[in-house]
């Protein structure tokens, strides 16, 4: 009893691998409930703070509030319709939320399932957590019986668990290829004459304390910053998981690893939203918001110095050439960076 308790209260009861864990949940709206669905799976602390930004500090302020209400028709997004990724060091939640109706028919909250895995390599954990969640909102949506949702959670829980098991232990929290660097440069979307990608990088480079390489220091010598900033990008990938991915591997190229990223993808249009360090329920307010309220970080016409142009320029060529960034799962936990020619250089 003790055990299981402790273990629920640190979000690692019932893992898979040793010092792995995997968790699905769903919360939100749904026909087979008259009012907000009695919460399934939330069994770790990842989860309940989820739930907290997600749904209740980020959708539910904005609709009690009516900012998304007072939004011109084309600065807003009609539906959710949404994949998010969460990192922080040696934790990954996956989820997706959509539109959804109570069992009174009430349509302003959607309906949310998410994976959270700890002690799980990103990319695997992402790779394994994508299409079950797809499989997951399918069948929740076929469904308008509480029982049926409830079975479809549990079984969803009960794969990724086997799955998580069948990977053994992870030593590696995460591996980033640089060459992403030179993917994204030559982006349409971040053209021309990789305008936009260069944007980007001096936003990080301005405003979010990149790692120096040693030991997760600001450029002014102090300790990193904590404050949380938000960019929005265009999606640059063939699908939103591969947007999402994409981006997380370059924000990890110029932040320390042990910084809290999240990312989300509305299925419906080509943008990702970032939020480096702790996001708010109030920065949610992107959701609904069309790139007519909230523009793309591509967009801002800042004034790039030569200097800045040349470093970032070699930046990618170095990159180009570099061999992968590996994150072992220890070293995601505290501020400081694995020696990499990549990481460390300092673009201002």
């Amino acid at each position: 009893m003790a055990g299981g308790l402790i273990g629920k209260l640190m979000g690692r009861e019932r893992g898979g691998a040793r010092g792995a864990a995997a968790y699905v949940a769903a919360f939100g709206k749904h026909p087979g409930w008259n009012d907000h669905i009695d919460d399934l799976g939330i069994e770790s602390d990842v989860l309940v703070e989820v739930k907290r930004l997600l749904y209740v500090e980020g959708i539910g302020h904005a609709i009690d509030s009516g900012r998304w209400d007072g939004l011109e028709v084309d600065q807003r997004i009609e539906r959710f319709a949404h994949v998010f990724l969460l990192r922080r060091p040696a934790e990954l939640v996956v989820g997706r939320f959509w539109s959804s109706v109570d069992g009174k028919g009430r349509a302003k909250y959607p309906m949310v399932v998410c994976a959270h895995l700890h002690g799980v390599e990103v990319a695997k954990g992402f790779a394994l957590a994508m299409p079950l969640l797809e499989r997951l909102e399918e069948r929740c949506r076929a469904t308008e019986d509480r029982d049926g949702v409830i079975g479809a959670v549990s079984e969803s829980r009960s794969r990724l668990r086997t799955a998580v098991e069948e990977l053994g232990e992870q030593e590696t929290e995460l591996e980033v290829d640089p060459g992403v660097l030179g993917r994204l440069a030559e982006a349409e979307a971040l053209g021309p004459a990789r305008e936009g990608f260069y944007r980007v990088l001096y936003q990080i480079e301005r405003e979010m304390a990149p790692s120096t390489g040693g030991g997760g220091r600001s450029r002014g010598g102090g300790a990193a910053e904590t404050s949380s900033h938000h960019v929005r990008v265009p999606k640059c990938g063939s699908d939103a998981g591969e947007a999402l991915m994409s981006w997380l591997s370059l924000f990890l190229t110029r932040l320390d690893p042990s910084s809290r990223l999240l990312l989300v993808a509305p299925l419906t249009h080509d943008w990702v939203d970032v939020v480096v360090g702790e996001a708010t329920g109030a920065q949610l307010f992107f959701l609904r918001a069309s790139t007519e309220a909230v523009p793309l970080t591509t967009q801002i016409p800042y004034t790039l110095e030569p200097g800045f142009l040349e470093s970032a320029s070699s930046l990618v060529e170095v990159a180009s050439g570099a061999g992968p960034i590996r994150i072992p799962m220890e070293m995601s936990r505290r501020q400081g960076a694995p020696q990499h020619p990549v990481l460390g250089t300092r673009l201002l």
